[in-house]
């Protein structure tokens, strides 16, 4: 995969159509993914940001709030996915006042028991409507990333990876989590382990969902 990262260019590549963000939130930053999609899912790893600061304080969301909205060339970001799996409350407060972005709360649920599309068709509201969180199949997501990471030619489906934050250490965490099998019940069941202590582009699969 290092072989075939990218020289960046001032703006988004020409075939990108439309871009999307993904967010991850942390106990002490966001980290931020912004993904240019083309024809066939064609794929642009942009950016990747950190914010630093306490998603429980308003600071990181307003630093957020204006990455999301700063043009990029001839685009915008067209929708985002905000993991909330942390601050939950925060993310689905911040999301709902930003619903006409396209800013959606996003809780990933593993493939265990059935398969999950990535998307699902309506979200899911709890503490009587207060929280809408799309509930997206992480593991469906993920088996999609890694299928297309095999993927040589650019065009339909191709992931593309551009300097400079597309380096080695980024890789490594992009390929961190293993696709396993255990038995339950006499069933096959596929599942994504990741090693103790490895961290993983959480940001990028977030961007995926919308």
């Amino acid at each position: 995969l290092l072989a075939r990262v990218e020289d960046p260019s001032p703006e988004p590549p020409e075939g990108v159509c439309l871009v999307t963000a993904g967010v991850d939130v942390q106990t002490d930053r966001l980290e931020v993914a912004l993904v240019g999609w083309g024809r066939g899912e064609e794929s642009w790893a942009l950016d990747h940001r950190v914010i630093p600061g306490d998603p429980g304080h308003p600071q990181p969301w307003a630093v957020l709030d204006e990455l999301l909205t700063r043009p990029l060339g001839r685009h915008v970001v067209q929708a985002a996915g905000i993991d909330a799996g942390y601050q939950t409350q925060a993310v689905c407060d911040w999301c709902k006042a930003r619903v006409s972005r396209r800013c959606w709360a996003l809780k990933g649920i593993a493939n265990m028991e059935s398969p999950r599309p990535i998307w699902p068709p309506r979200s899911s509201r709890t503490d009587g409507g207060r929280r809408e969180i799309r509930l997206v199949g992480v593991d469906t997501a993920k088996e999609l990333i890694h299928a297309r990471l095999s993927i040589e030619e650019t065009g339909p489906g191709y992931v593309h990876m551009l300097r400079p934050h597309c380096d080695d250490v980024w890789l490594h965490q992009l390929v961190a989590e293993k696709l396993r099998t255990k038995y339950i019940h006499g069933r096959a069941v596929h599942y994504w382990w990741k090693p103790d202590g490895r961290r993983c582009v959480r940001a990028l699969l977030a961007s995926m969902k919308p």
